[in-house]
């Protein structure tokens, strides 16, 4: 204290003045700060994460949309309910679902439009635009008049583009993920996330993005020993330079429980022609093989041409066929040169399909009475067992009750060889056709010749018909899934037809027959309600079904290689005019070309 200074009282100081400045200047900060975040900021932006970092990533975009939209809702309900930065920000996610997941631009539009009013400085989400929703960001401000320099730069928060992905700094992860450092061009990347079973997951995606694409795709990670693991495929690696990733795990209700890496700080994989070192695998697995190459590449990509184009100029190639019209593969890339007419068209599938199978014939035996009487010989014919040469019945029945009837049933019909043709055409309809050669029916031989027995009198049943065991099929099929399947694949069909064909089943009869020959004695089981004098037989009863019928069934083929298969139907045929009914098996191996 300088000389002859006072110093005031201590009660002499407005104490109370200073303390209620002091009070209201900090009151007002706050409700000033209160003021601009918004009242419900914090609600809005739990939603706004959970919309684009979790729905979106996982490629769920209604419910991503149905929480931006419920964002939206609460920051339109009250004033000051959300930040206008805040409230814009919703509405660019809207958009970017809108215009990116869903390629509804037009929606986009709107949204970005109510987005610049409600905030001139808003801006695109970055990483998650693409040229079409920049285009239409463009179109927005240029309707609502500008204002700022809102879009010039792509908000953070989500997306790609942070510092840490780009500049090498360590890739954050919530689980053990050793990321590979190169591969080679055209070969699929391997890509292992070492998860436990305590951390609870049970869906693992890889979100990638191929260098110089502008969309990200999803890769779903199969169980494997030691957690989850999947290859990214030949499409996002067909061009060398930078191929990005991150993993997500979700949990049964598929929310995302873990990741190691994300879009602003991205795993990323050199793709090159050669790479140094062993080749990158999955733990246990044998290096993927390098992919055959194709006549074109993913459109987008840098080196690749347009849909079906052939790849132009310096595009990396393997072969002749992928480079353009008037450009060759030479040294590894498409460059001008003779001897090419353009990129192969691509296989349409096969087309032809020849088949060399086995039809087993189950056919239905109705209920019948006096089955091997003369009466019944134009539906039946009995045949005695095991005698050589087949001989047929041509005794007199005698009507003994249980004798010379059958009850109906399944029985077996025999089995026929087929060789068939059919053409497929693109779109799955199939015409085709079966020629065939039967077995089991019976073959009658010629009374009195050849030591066939003799047909005793007119009284006995007549002479039957031999089987007539040729088959002819018409069909019309129409294929299902894969028209022209190749190696791996299924094709289910259906099929209906005409043709000409018989089926003969047998069932085991007793007969007495009333001609007793010289030296036999009458059978004692032959005397109820019969004559008495009958002897008793042991014949095959078969039904005589055809000579047309109508056919129809369903079956399925699969390709073990590109041009051989199998295929299996389940074929049933109506016959007529002598009506009859089978189910039909049918196992074939096929040759398609």
């Amino acid at each position: 204290m300088r000389p002859n200074q006072r110093s005031l009282p201590l009660k002499s100081l407005p104490i109370r003045k200073i303390l209620a400045f002091t009070i209201a200047g900090s009151l007002a900060l706050i409700a000033a700060a209160a003021d601009a975040a918004g009242k419900k900021d914090k609600e809005v932006q739990k939603l706004f994460n959970q919309a684009m970092d979790e729905d979106y990533l996982n490629v769920e975009f209604d419910k991503a949309e149905s929480k931006l939209k419920k964002a939206a809702d609460t920051c339109a309900k009250e004033k000051d309910a959300c930040s206008p930065e805040l409230a814009a920000k919703v509405h660019v996610g809207l958009a970017t679902v809108h215009g990116v997941g869903q390629q509804k631009l037009d929606v986009a539009k709107a949204d970005l439009v109510t987005a610049l009013k409600t905030d001139p400085k808003a801006a695109l989400l970055e990483g998650l635009s693409t040229p079409e929703l920049e285009a239409k960001f463009k179109e927005a401000k240029a309707e609502v008049g500008g204002g700022g320099t809102g879009g010039a730069e792509p908000t953070g928060g989500t997306g790609e583009g942070g510092k840490g992905g780009e500049t090498g700094t360590a890739v954050a992860s919530d689980f053990p993920h050793e990321p590979t450092k190169e591969q080679a061009v055209n070969t699929p990347v391997p890509v292992f996330a070492e998860i436990g079973e305590d951390l609870g997951a049970t869906k693992v995606i890889v979100r990638y993005k191929p260098y110089g694409a502008t969309k990200w795709e999803t890769l779903a990670l199969e169980k494997m020993e030691g957690g989850f693991g999947g290859l990214i495929p030949c499409d996002a690696v067909t061009s060398g330079g930078e191929l990005k990733y991150f993993i997500i795990a979700s949990d049964e209700s598929g929310t995302p429980i873990a990741t190691a890496g994300s879009m602003k700080a991205p795993f990323k994989v050199l793709i090159k022609q050669k790479i140094s070192g062993d080749k990158p695998s999955l733990p246990g697995k044998d290096p993927p093989k390098k992919c055959a190459a194709k006549a074109d590449c993913p459109p987008g990509l840098p080196g690749c041409g347009g849909d079906g184009g052939g790849k132009p100029i310096d595009a990396i190639c393997d072969a002749t066929p992928e480079c353009s019209k008037g450009l060759v593969c030479l040294n590894g890339v498409c460059a001008p040169g003779e001897g090419n007419d353009g990129p192969e068209t691509p296989s349409g599938g096969t087309h032809h399909v020849i088949s060399v199978g086995a039809q087993f014939d189950i056919a239905y035996v109705a209920d019948g009475e006096d089955v091997c009487s003369s009466s019944s010989s134009a539906s039946y014919v009995c045949m005695y067992p095991d005698s050589d040469p087949s001989a047929q019945f041509f005794g007199v029945p005698d009507a003994v009750n249980g004798t010379n009837g059958i009850s109906g049933g399944l029985a077996f019909g025999g089995a026929r060889i087929l060789a068939g043709y059919d053409y497929f055409f693109d779109f799955g309809l199939g015409l085709g056709a079966r020629v065939g050669y039967a077995f089991g029916g019976p073959y009658p031989c010629e009374p009195g010749v050849d030591g066939c027995p003799a047909r005793p009198d007119e009284s006995s049943t007549p002479a039957g018909n031999s089987f007539f065991p040729a088959h002819l099929e018409g069909r019309v099929s129409w294929k299902f899934l894969k028209p022209n399947p190749e190696a791996g694949d299924f094709a289910p069909h259906v099929f209906v037809g005409f043709g000409g064909g018989q089926v003969n089943a047998s069932v085991p009869v007793t007969v007495c027959d009333k001609l007793v020959a010289e030296g036999e004695e009458p059978d004692a089981n032959c005397t109820d309600n019969g004559t008495g004098a009958g002897v008793q037989r042991k014949v095959d009863a078969y039904q005589l079904a055809g000579l047309t019928f109508a056919t129809f069934g369903g079956g399925v083929t699969y390709m073990f290689v590109k041009n051989f298969g199998i295929s299996g139907e389940l074929k049933f045929m109506v016959l007529f005019p002598t009506v009859g009914f089978t189910i039909s098996p049918v196992i074939a191996p096929v040759v398609a070309f």
